[in-house]
């Protein structure tokens, strides 16, 4: 299966369902040794370089040009030079025809869609991934184990059957202690430490909501 790299959000119901597996490119930056020499923006800039270094298999990419910011937009457009690349227009007005157009032309770039059973899994995964959230806002597991799930909800590990099997074996452990911290909701880009999660609970906050995975499922 070839690999579809994305730099935000883009359906992975519709990227699956064409034959490819997704691969959101914010999800390296967090643990990369990657230090990029020109950069406007430190976290679209380590993505870019590994791109264009080809230290990234991919064999696609697709750049959302409308929606994300314009430090993704210019790096994405570099390494546009390395692999056939899809620019995605998100509407501002909420424009639903216009959407289902980016959809459509998404999915002849990628081929056309040629299992649109696995529309239901991917759908599955999500409703896990939802509970998975509600566990960590009740305080059943940690606020780092609940979002190194959540953010993977972009896009799905590149494997919803894995993936799916994955959520199920996730231990439900902790309680006590979690139930005693300050409650805090997280806005915003997640953030570029591997180890926010871990240190905001260290220091007595749990947090039981973050912003962009939400969007994910």
């Amino acid at each position: 299966m070839k690999t579809l790299g994305i730099t935000a959000l883009v359906p992975p119901e519709i990227v699956f369902a064409c034959g490819f597996k997704p691969f959101d490119l914010n999800n390296i930056v967090p643990t990369s040794t990657t230090r990029p020499k020109n950069k406007l923006c430190a976290w679209t800039a380590i993505w870019r370089e590994q791109i264009m270094n080809g230290e990234l298999d991919l064999d696609s990419l697709v750049v959302v040009a409308g929606g994300d910011c314009h430090n993704a937009l210019v790096d994405g457009q570099r390494a546009a030079e390395k692999i056939p690349a899809f620019y995605l227009f998100y509407p501002f007005d909420g424009n639903k025809e216009y959407l289902k157009s980016q959809f459509e032309r998404l999915s002849l770039f990628l081929g056309g869609i040629i299992d649109p059973g696995i529309m239901k899994t991917v759908k599955s995964v999500k409703e896990n991934l939802m509970k998975l959230d509600q566990l960590r806002s009740q305080g059943v597991i940690s606020s780092e184990l609940g979002f190194q799930y959540l953010i993977s909800g972009c896009d799905l590990q590149s494997d919803p059957t894995a993936f799916k099997e994955e959520l199920s074996r996730i231990p439900r452990e902790r309680g006590g202690d979690l139930a005693s911290m300050h409650r805090v909701a997280l806005i915003g880009v997640p953030p570029i430490h591997h180890d926010f999660h871990r240190e905001a609970e260290r220091l007595g906050l749990h947090i039981v909501f973050d912003e962009m995975p939400f969007e994910f499922i």
